[in-house]
């Protein structure tokens, strides 16, 4: 996504999809309650390029871009890295606080 495009309606989250990264920075605890989500609602990945493909896009498991609204299949779990990050901004907005790590989402949940 390009940092100086806004994506947002009314300064607000559209749920366009278009910041959701498959390498994000989140806290063990993230994890954690992604998992118990994803166990919990049966949650499957989204592929965003044919089956079989080694091709990585770069786009979210989670990322429903099926969908016209709510494109977040973890929405009530997501990481605080998306819940903070607002497009407008010239760096989107950075999530504080738990001691995060880059990773693959792909990987960790689906790998």
């Amino acid at each position: 996504m390009s940092p100086n495009v806004d994506y947002t309606v009314g300064g607000k989250c559209s749920e366009c999809g278009a910041c959701c990264a498959d390498i994000i920075p989140v806290s063990s605890r993230e994890i954690k309650a992604i998992k118990a989500y994803i166990k919990r609602h049966h949650v499957e990945p989204v592929r965003h390029v044919a089956a079989g493909s080694d091709i990585l896009d770069g786009v979210c498991p989670f990322c429903d871009t099926g969908k016209p609204r709510k494109k977040c299949r973890i929405y009530s779990v997501r990481p605080g890295i998306c819940r903070r990050w607002i497009c407008l901004h010239p760096d989107g907005r950075r999530a504080g606080g738990a001691t995060r790590m880059l990773v693959s989402m792909w990987e960790v949940f689906y790998g």
